[in-house]
């Protein structure tokens, strides 16, 4: 019977943690509302002004989405923020070219290191071209898309285009609330057969 309960309540709390991590291409989306943008200056940096005081907010909604291998995009709110991270994969060595466009500031970044951003606001300062091609070993690496929007148009795009093979991306999931349920089923299974078996095996003699 106890080792009944452990089969189930393993098989539960394994099925919770997997059943958000199978999903092909994706990446975890972090959304940031009513970003200010009272240190928006001409003669700054503006992404990575920005990207500074976003990365201080918590996000107001986490979620994992499904990516097409050739890129992704999107339309942000008024003064909202997002930033896509995960693993993008190379199955084959070769060289990529990334592109990515976006109103008013977006950037990608591979390990950590930026590639390329764009903006199209009236006075921001580019460090980067919008457009680049780089060489990857085959390999998993880390992957950031990052962009806002304060007013205006609201759109934003990436590509991954050349290489032999397809890229594709894969974040951590993000557990559903249902999938807590399950996960949380399955732990109070596992701890109620631990303290079954205590019970079970005291014996105590006169």
């Amino acid at each position: 019977m106890k080792r009944l309960i452990y089969a189930v309540a393993i098989a539960l709390t394994v099925m919770g943690i997997s059943s958000d991590a199978t999903a092909a291409s994706s990446l975890r989306l972090a959304r940031y509302t009513n970003i200010p943008d009272n240190d928006y200056f001409p003669s700054s940096d503006t992404i990575t002004r920005e990207r500074a005081l976003i990365a201080a907010m918590r996000p107001a909604s986490v979620s994992e989405i499904i990516v097409p291998a050739s890129g992704f995009s999107t339309n942000l709110n008024l003064f909202e923020a997002a930033i896509y991270s995960g693993k993008i994969n190379i199955d084959q060595s070769g060289t990529y070219t990334f592109a990515v466009r976006g109103d008013d500031a977006a950037r990608i970044s591979i390990d950590g290191r930026a590639i390329v951003e764009a903006t199209f606001h009236n006075y921001p300062t580019i460090r980067l071209p919008s457009t680049a091609s780089l060489y990857l070993a085959a390999g998993s690496y880390d992957f950031e898309a990052f962009t806002y929007q304060l007013t205006g148009n609201q759109w934003f795009t990436t590509s991954v285009t050349g290489g032999p093979t397809a890229v594709s991306f894969s974040a951590a999931a993000v557990p559903e609330p249902a999938t807590w349920a399950m996960m949380l089923v399955g732990f109070a299974m596992v701890a109620s057969a631990g303290r079954y078996r205590r019970r079970a095996t005291s014996v105590a003699f006169a």
